[in-house]
């Protein structure tokens, strides 16, 4: 073999290495689209971008256009910027709630059929102006498209906020069984918070569950595996009793019976355990007779938030738990198309049921 050519091939190596360099700092991998709707009906929609480039003064480039459409501002966005817009590394599409309430199937829509767009990108409200919120930089989260992705991973990974994607999103206003559903963030001064979890009939948002009754959510739309949950069963004064789980695991499990009309009724039945992180009250974990009676509180507490929140539900005619699928599987096809489901829906008869058991509760003193 010739002497030169290893020095030829690491010369190249080299090179290659440079050009790809120079590629990856021309390339913008856009990370978040904001969508805002206009008194004139067009659309504000801005684009956060990180940048490569370790020379430059900034760690990401926020773009603005006024548009017709999601399509029609790509070019107004692209004339804004020396980087090669990408969308294979899309994480958020950011919505105001203005434009939900008008409906996001227009823009699920043009987002679906764009093959560069993951499936699983996120699926998220703003409580407030979109754009304002993704263009404001945050003292301790230098990134504020990456700060919003991330806050939401954390919420979804404690099961907290229940996480929204593009394809559930689709999914679920596809299926004449469950409503979508997608988290609510909101600029909080010196921080992002989540602000709820909007509720939507077919792709219209309707209404929100508030942040302190996401766990009541949660339960009732899908199984816990490792989730936290704080039940407070009193607050009156200088009396409080509260119960902390953590590791919490549920099973849901929904039957549609018939009453002597014929009508459905359904029941819901979650078995919940974990291991108790915090108790605060006068009862004693080390006792079977005050433990059992503290669950029992607490089951019985649970089921009345779940009845609460399924009649708020029911009087907003959104199905987000996704009771109109049970329903429409013990009925025949031909049936289920002649019923006016939320009609039907908002004076269904649901009863739910909580079985909650402690797997641990640590130490005792």
């Amino acid at each position: 073999m010739n002497k030169r050519w290893p020095g030829l091939l690491l010369t190249l190596a080299m090179l290659t290495g440079c050009d790809d360099q120079h590629i990856l700092e021309r390339t913008g991998f856009c990370h978040t689209i904001s969508y805002d709707l206009l008194p004139d009906h067009n659309f504000k929609i801005g684009l956060s971008v990180p940048k490569a480039d370790p020379n430059s003064k900034t760690d990401r480039e926020v773009l603005q256009a006024i548009a017709h459409s999601s399509k029609d501002s790509q070019p107004k966005l692209v004339r804004q910027t020396s980087l090669l817009l990408v969308n294979g590394q899309l994480r958020n599409l950011l919505f105001s709630l203005p434009l939900a309430e008008g409906g996001l199937l227009d823009q699920m829509d043009t987002l679906s059929r764009d093959p560069s767009i993951p499936p699983k990108v996120k699926i998220t409200l703003a409580d407030g102006d979109a754009y304002d919120l993704l263009k404001k930089n945050y003292k301790e989260h230098p990134r504020t498209d990456r700060y919003i992705y991330t806050l939401l991973e954390k919420e979804a990974a404690y099961q907290t906020v229940p996480e929204a994607t593009l394809y559930e999103f689709i999914r679920d206003y596809y299926d004449d069984g469950i409503d979508p559903i997608a988290p609510i963030i909101k600029d909080a001064g010196d921080t992002i918070t989540v602000s709820g979890v909007g509720l939507f009939r077919g792709d219209r948002y309707i209404t929100r569950i508030k942040p302190d009754d996401l766990h009541i959510l949660a339960l009732l739309r899908h199984n816990l595996r490792h989730a936290d949950m704080t039940i407070h069963l009193a607050s009156e004064g200088q009396h409080k009793e509260l119960i902390t789980f953590n590791y919490l695991k549920s099973d849901r499990k929904i039957d549609v019976l018939r009453d002597k009309s014929g009508k459905p009724v359904v029941m819901i039945h979650i078995k919940a355990s974990g291991s108790v992180l915090e108790y605060i009250g006068k009862l004693k974990l080390h006792s079977d007779a005050d433990r059992n009676t503290l669950l029992q509180q607490a089951a019985r507490h649970l089921e009345s938030r779940a009845d609460e929140m399924i009649k708020f539900m029911q009087d907003n005619k959104v199905d987000s738990v996704g009771i109109g699928a049970y329903v429409r599987n013990s009925m025949s096809y031909a049936s289920w198309k002649k019923l006016d489901w939320y009609e039907e829906y908002a004076h269904l008869t649901v009863k739910c049921k909580v079985d909650l058991n402690i797997v641990n509760s640590g130490q005792t003193l």
